[in-house]
């Protein structure tokens, strides 16, 4: 298990438990991006850094982006509507 993984973290919808977080684009995080492209760091990371379409088009061009750090619980209900 990796660090940010263990660590409590106080999310505003799901209060504060030992579900981690992780990180998103902003446009994931605020519900306005499509799309659920992973960035892989860590072979063994449970949650990988996530972009929407847009933004992993603009780090595969410019190689960067930039994230908001979210809950698990958040991490895990974005990344199931992303992928319908």
């Amino acid at each position: 298990m990796l660090e940010n993984e263990s660590v409590d973290w106080n999310c505003p919808k799901h209060g504060t438990d030992s579900f981690g977080f992780a990180f998103l684009c902003s446009h994931l995080a605020s519900g306005t991006g499509t799309g659920f492209n992973t960035v892989p760091d860590d072979e063994n990371e449970l949650r990988p850094p996530a972009l929407c379409d847009a933004c992993e088009a603009e780090r595969s061009h410019s190689g960067g982006f930039h994230s908001s750090r979210v809950c698990g619980v958040c991490y895990d209900e974005i990344k199931a509507q992303g992928l319908r």
